[in-house]
């Protein structure tokens, strides 16, 4: 029996064995997207595909973050834990060694599968730790909730089901916008290329993008719903997270703190279910500011390495968490653990180094492509339609209107704007404000979580103005609620215990009507069709996806060697071949601003591009139309309309979303000759008289 045990293979081994079958497998797949129009067994093992890869990429990844970690130090970690920090941890690293194939023109499936293999043998023992760590993790959880009192209960089993149904939409094909422009386009392109190089033509994969190289691993293995459920684990992490930081302090009323963060429905039902990077970086955010606050509180100087780890790797993963690094700066020096400065200076160090060396090379290599780190901010360029486009770009970032110091009346725009109205953390922190102020003195723990938020959401007026850049503040603002709340509880002074249950009990109600509603609508919305072959993606992306119906004429329509211009809309990911590559919002208003709005130039420069069609998106146009504060945009599609669209353009595909048009005129040439016998139709009708 000892000599069958010592032959058993351990569980490793079964991993090892697992992940050569599921890249032998992913080889041989298509890129992404494809098999859009099958159904049945083939959409069937799509998903199953999907879920294969994500189960392995977690556990990999928590492998590495637990290796990582490890390095910071042994023992730093309350127990019970280190599964909840390391996974998003390892998850953002795995992006680095993809990376490094992309520079070094290594970027294809076979040295993908061969990474991912390797770095399965050098990590197998923490694969063997990771697996035993979540099943205790799980029995911990099931034995914690178990022991909560009623009210609480219901609070998890309610955020569990909102939880569950956005795990449906992770499921289902990629519609968000950002995704099929850059966040799955992107790692498309340089797949393609079979290196990372600087993309000319879609400004945005030149962002920083530790996530996104991540996505590239399912996507060269032909996945793109992997990625979702990757960000989608993101989502969760950090509702653990936030639940986990404030639980000493909080109590049995921690679940307050996740369940403020999903007072933002979009959270789960229109961010942590796409591939974009919105979640995973208020995630790392989140862990960032857990590992001040434990420092501050006088432990391990380990938290502030890992806090510094986690900085470095939101600022790689997207440049909107460029604020964390300051605001985490602040903090330390309002609030390190020692009173003498040096000591001070010491800990900013060991903050700010991890910070640097995993953000810089996301940064270094937009300076030495584009001399320009923070692309397309800083751009310098000699060519004057480089600069109109960046100007153009700029203005796109910051939402026109939504600039400088105006950004810190976020909370009466969100009450104001109609189209933001899913996003109603803000109005929800207007009014617990007060609350929070009478709950319970503000001290400790809370006044640490209340003081990182104030600076996150004040430095949020130098970076892109998106609500969705906040989701950090407000997971902050959650836990000094529930640290709050838990602490009046049971205070002796009424007005305090009345404040604590109005908190309580006004989560708990908003949570089941999100369930009642956005929960609910989502599993009647049946996502669950297209993940289980029941109806093939094509039928669900005409239902989901604005625009789609159009892609599926250009593709059946289109002659091979026709060319379409898409005009206002930057979509590209289902865009076949005739599809000019890679146009976004400001290629039409480029052209016509560099062609000195001459219809002949314009037309002469069409040619030379090959185009044949366009493409119009309404919805694309009427939004970049109320964000144009200096009327390029406008200027531009008047132009389309007053000089193209009459005479040398036809409507061949109309839709409710969309409308492509045949060019008529190849040239400015043909321009003239329409003008001219427009103008002979005109003086032949006045000089016939009316009719007898």
């Amino acid at each position: 029996m000892g000599l069958l045990k010592r032959l058993r293979p351990s569980i490793h081994t079964y991993f090892l064995v697992g992940g050569i079958g599921l890249m032998v497998w992913g080889v041989r797949r298509p890129l992404p997207p494809s098999h859009l129009a099958d159904s049945g067994w083939t959409a069937l093992t799509d998903t199953l595909f999907a879920l294969a890869m994500w189960v392995y990429l977690v556990l990999l990844g928590t492998a590495l973050g637990r290796w990582t970690l490890r390095q910071v130090g042994r023992s730093w970690m309350m127990p019970g834990e280190g599964w909840l920090w390391a996974m998003p941890t390892g998850l953002a690293l795995l992006g680095y060694p993809v990376y490094l194939l992309g520079l070094l023109g290594l970027l294809r499936p076979p040295w993908i599968a061969t990474l991912v293999l390797g770095m399965t043998i050098w990590l197998r023992h923490d694969v063997h730790t990771a697996m035993q760590e979540l099943r205790q993790t799980v029995r911990l959880a099931w034995a914690h909730v178990a022991r909560l009192p009623c009210a609480a209960r219901w609070a998890w089993g309610m955020m569990a089901a909102l939880s569950g149904s956005s795990f449906l939409l992770a499921l289902t094909p990629p519609v968000a916008y950002d995704a099929l422009w850059y966040h799955l386009q992107a790692p498309r392109l340089f797949l393609e290329a079979g290196r990372i190089y600087p993309e000319f033509n879609n400004w945005p994969a030149n962002y920083a993008f530790a996530l996104n190289m991540v996505y590239a691993i399912p996507i060269a293995l032909g996945s793109d719903r992997a990625p979702q459920l990757v960000h989608w684990t993101f989502g969760i992490a950090l509702l653990g997270i936030a639940y986990r930081l404030p639980r000493s302090a909080a109590g049995s009323l921690a679940w307050i703190a996740p369940a403020f963060v999903l007072t933002m429905p979009a959270f789960l039902f229109q961010l942590a279910p796409q591939a974009l990077l919105d979640v995973a970086a208020a995630c790392l955010e989140v862990m960032t500011f857990g590992g001040l606050m434990r420092a501050a509180e006088g432990r391990s100087k380990q938290w502030l390495i890992a806090a510094g780890i986690w900085a470095g790797l939101a600022v790689g993963t997207k440049l909107s968490s460029l604020p964390v690094v300051a605001a985490g700066t602040i903090f330390w020096i309002w609030r390190g653990c020692s009173t003498s400065w040096i000591e001070r200076a010491r800990g900013i160090l060991y903050f700010l180094l991890p910070t640097l060396a995993l953000a810089t090379p996301w940064y270094l290599k937009n300076a030495l492509w584009f001399g320009a780190p923070l692309f397309p901010a800083g751009l310098q360029s000699v060519d004057p339609e480089v600069r109109f486009r960046n100007l153009l770009f700029l203005e796109y970032i910051n939402q026109g209107e939504q600039q400088g110091i105006n950004r810190l009346l976020f909370f009466y725009w969100l009450l104001t704007a109609p189209d933001r109205l899913d996003y109603v953390t803000g109005p929800l922190a207007l009014w617990f404000l007060p609350l929070l102020l009478l709950a319970a003195p503000l001290q400790g723990p809370a006044l640490d979580a209340l003081a990182l938020s104030g600076l996150r959401a004040l430095l949020w007026i130098i970076s892109p103005p998106g609500i969705r850049f906040l989701i950090s503040t407000f997971a902050l603002l959650g836990m000094a609620l529930a640290i709050t709340a838990g602490q009046g509880w049971r205070d002796p002074r009424l007005p305090r215990r009345l404040a604590a249950r109005w908190i309580a009990s006004s989560h708990l109600m908003f949570i089941t009507v999100l369930l009642l509603t956005m929960g609910a609508a989502s599993v009647f919305s049946q996502p669950w069709r297209v993940a289980l072959g029941l109806e093939s993606p094509a039928d669900y992306l005409r239902r989901k996806l604005e625009g789609y119906r159009g892609m599926e004429y250009v593709r059946d329509h289109l002659r091979p060697e026709d060319r379409i211009l898409l005009i206002a809309d930057a979509r590209h990911y289902y865009c076949p071949s005739r599809c000019y590559p890679e146009a976004d919002h400001f290629t039409w208003p480029r052209i016509v601003w560099a062609s000195h709005f001459d219809p002949e130039a314009v037309l002469d420069r069409l040619e030379a591009m090959g185009i044949t069609h366009l493409w119009i998106h309404r919805g694309s146009v009427k939004w970049l139309l109320a964000h144009d504060p200096q009327g390029w945009m406008r200027r531009s599609y008047d132009f389309l309309q007053i000089e193209i669209m009459p005479s040398c353009a036809a409507r061949i595909y109309s839709d409710e979303d969309v409308e492509i048009l045949r060019l008529l005129c190849r040239s400015g040439a043909d321009h003239r000759g329409h003008e001219r016998d427009m103008s002979q139709m005109g003086s032949e009708d006045s000089g016939a008289g009316g009719p007898p």
